[in-house]
C-alpha cells in the first residue's frame, strides 16, 4: 500500500474523523498498473462511502452493518474491514475493494469502535468498548480467533510495524499492550484519561494517545512502555493521525474547531510541540 500523500479531515455526525487516503489496487493481488487512489469513510447511517482523493467525489456506496465507526485497510488495499458498533449481532463487514462489495461479515465478542490491521494481513485487532476486549480476526479464515481483556473502554488500537505488539487506548485512562503471538496483554500504561485514539510512528518507537479530558497528547516510548511526554493543546483532542515521515502527528478535536499540528523531534528527550493549527471548512466536503 502506498503511503497517503494527505490527510482528510472530514467532519461526521459523529464529530471529525480523521481519514488517511488508501491505495487500493484494481484487484486483489498488486499489478503493474497504477493504483486507484481511494478513501473508505464510515457513516453512522450503516453505510461506507468510498471517495476518489484526486476528485474528492463520492463513487460508490457501500450498505454495511449497524453503525459502522472505523475503517481499516490490508497492507496491499484489496480488502477494507469495517468496525460496526451498532445493534447485535456484532461484527465486522469485509469489503472487497476491487468490486466496492461486501463479501464476508464476521462475527465478533461485542461492539467494535476501532480496527487496526497487521502489517502482514493476517490478522485484523477490534477495540470492542462495552465489552473490555480486543478481537482477534484471523483474516484468511474470516474469523474471531481471540478475545483478550483490557482496559476499561478500549476505544483505539494499533499495530506496531513489525507486528509484534497491539496498543489499545482505552477510555479508563490507561494503555493496553498485547503481545501478538501469545495475545495476552504485557505491559499497562498509565496516563491521560478519556484516551480516544492511538497512532505510532513508522520506526515503531513512540506511540501517540489523545485525551479528550485532558486536552493533550502523551507520548509513549515503546521501549519502556512509559509516558515520556505530553503536549498540552486545550480543547478536546479525539482522533490522530501521522505523516509518513512520522515527523509530524496531526490531532483533530471532538467538536468543531481547528486540527492541531503537532511537531515531533527526531529524538526525545526533546519534547513534541504544536506549531500551527489548520481549519477546514465547516461544510461536509463529501456531499454531492
Amino acid at each position: 500500500m502506498l503511503a497517503p500523500s494527505r490527510v482528510w479531515v472530514v467532519p461526521t455526525i459523529l464529530g471529525v474523523l480523521l481519514v488517511a487516503p488508501a491505495h487500493a489496487t484494481a484487484s486483489a493481488a498488486p499489478t503493474a498498473a497504477a493504483p486507484t487512489t481511494a478513501a473508505y469513510v464510515a457513516n453512522r447511517d450503516g453505510t461506507v462511502a468510498v471517495v476518489d482523493t484526486a476528485t474528492q467525489v463520492i463513487t460508490a456506496t457501500i450498505a454495511v452493518g449497524g453503525q459502522p465507526f472505523d475503517v481499516a485497510l490490508s497492507p496491499d488495499g484489496s480488502r477494507a474491514y469495517v468496525a460496526n458498533h451498532g445493534h447485535s449481532p456484532y461484527g465486522v463487514d469485509v469489503i472487497d475493494t476491487a468490486t466496492n462489495t461486501v463479501i464476508a461479515v464476521i462475527p465478533i465478542s461485542g461492539p467494535a469502535m476501532e480496527a487496526a490491521v497487521h502489517p502482514a494481513g493476517t490478522r485484523v485487532y477490534t477495540a470492542n468498548r462495552l465489552s473490555g476486549k480486543v478481537s482477534v480476526i484471523d483474516t484468511a479464515s474470516a474469523a474471531e480467533i481471540a478475545h483478550v481483556q483490557v482496559g476499561i473502554y478500549p476505544y483505539a488500537v494499533a499495530v506496531t510495524p513489525d507486528g509484534g505488539r497491539v496498543y489499545v487506548a482505552n477510555l479508563g485512562g490507561t494503555v493496553s499492550v498485547i503481545d501478538t503471538v501469545t495475545n495476552a496483554v504485557t505491559a499497562t500504561i498509565t496516563g491521560g484519561a478519556d484516551l480516544s485514539d492511538i497512532v505510532i510512528s513508522p520506526d515503531g518507537a513512540r506511540a501517540y494517545t489523545a485525551s479528550r479530558a485532558r486536552g493533550s497528547v502523551s507520548v509513549i516510548d515503546t521501549v519502556s512502555n512509559t509516558v515520556v511526554a505530553t503536549v498540552d493543546l486545550g480543547g478536546s483532542p479525539w482522533k490522530l493521525a501521522m505523516a509518513p515521515s512520522g515527523g509530524v502527528v496531526y490531532a483533530a478535536p471532538y467538536d468543531s474547531g481547528a486540527v492541531s499540528v503537532i511537531e515531533v523531534p527526531a529524538a526525545l528527550p526533546a519534547a513534541p510541540r504544536r506549531t500551527r493549527q489548520l481549519r477546514p471548512p465547516l461544510c461536509d466536503p463529501l456531499s454531492p
